[in-house]
């Protein structure tokens, strides 16, 4: 199943769409924009941008979404209102 994506990661915004399965995200040919990003920011971003391209498992605990690149490493995402 794909569905869109959309997202900003800290500077750029990333657009695309994921192939989502009960498991795994993928998001083949995803974009951003190019703008300049330092600092912390552009370390936050590379590590969103790192995960969001790679093949991630996910899971979905209440509010909180965990993103898993086959090395390890990933993003731990809560909801907040």
């Amino acid at each position: 199943m794909y569905d869109v994506l959309r997202a900003y990661a800290g500077c750029n915004e990333l657009s695309g769409t994921v192939d989502r399965t009960r498991t795994e995200l993928t998001s083949p040919g995803s974009s951003t924009t190019d703008h300049a990003c330092t600092g912390e920011t552009a370390e936050v971003e590379t590590a969103i941008l790192t995960t969001l391209r790679a093949k991630v498992t996910y899971t979905i605990d209440y509010n909180r979404l965990t993103l898993l690149t086959p090395a390890g490493t990933g993003l731990d995402l809560t909801a907040v209102r």
